[in-house]
C-alpha cells in the first residue's frame, strides 16, 4: 500500500466518523429509560371489556405475567412483573408519560436524568 493510498484511507475514515458523530446525531441517538417492576400480584377491575382487553394486551407487551377473568358483567385483570424490566424512549417526555402510567398501575419505577 502506498503512502498516498494510506493517506486517502485515513482521510476517508476521519470523514466517515465525523459524519456519524455530529451533535445532531449524538442527540438523536440519546435514549431515555424507565425501569419498572411489580413484585406482588395486583388486580384491576374494568367494567368496559374493551378497556380491559387494551390493558391486558399492553401488560402482555411489557412482558408481565397477566391473567384476565371476565365475570358478573366486568373483567378483572391480574398482573405482576417481579423482575426489573427496562423501557427505552426517544424523548424524556415520552419516558415520563410511561412512568406516570406505570405508577398509576401500581408499578415501582425508576427514571434518572
Amino acid at each position: 500500500m502506498t503512502a498516498k493510498t494510506k493517506h486517502w484511507l485515513l482521510a476517508s475514515l476521519v470523514l466517515a466518523v465525523a459524519a456519524v458523530i455530529t451533535p445532531g446525531n449524538v442527540y438523536a441517538a440519546k435514549k431515555y429509560y424507565v425501569d419498572f417492576r411489580l413484585v406482588q400480584w395486583k388486580t384491576a377491575h374494568y367494567n368496559n371489556s374493551q378497556v380491559a382487553e387494551e390493558r391486558f394486551k399492553t401488560l402482555q407487551s411489557l412482558k408481565c405475567e397477566v391473567q384476565k377473568h371476565p365475570h358478573n358483567g366486568h373483567t378483572d385483570v391480574k398482573y405482576r412483573q417481579p423482575k426489573w424490566r427496562v423501557l427505552s424512549f426517544d424523548t424524556d417526555e415520552e419516558a415520563h408519560k410511561w412512568q406516570h402510567w406505570l405508577k398509576s398501575m401500581g408499578f415501582e419505577t425508576r427514571h434518572e436524568h
